[in-house]
């Protein structure tokens, strides 16, 4: 059920491919619209769950999201 629900928030709206990091949070019922408010401390606690997944499964997806949130987090 966790990896699911990861692999749901890196594949909806939340997700910023472009700059990396999350979104709080979606604005639509189907989860693909996001509000445009990225919160450090949530960028963080996301990036050690998606780490986590990354060292227990070796799924490569899982680190490329860490890679890039945590530049996002770096930048900002």
């Amino acid at each position: 059920m966790a990896l699911h629900t990861l692999d749901a928030m890196a594949r909806g709206g939340m997700y910023d491919v472009v700059g990396g990091g999350f979104s709080r949070y979606s604005t639509d019922n189907s989860w693909k619209v996001p509000h445009f408010e990225k919160m450090l401390y949530d960028n963080a606690q996301l990036a050690l769950v998606y780490l986590h997944a990354y060292l227990i499964t070796g799924i490569s997806a899982y680190r490329n999201i860490v890679d890039k949130t945590l530049g996002f987090i770096q930048r900002n």
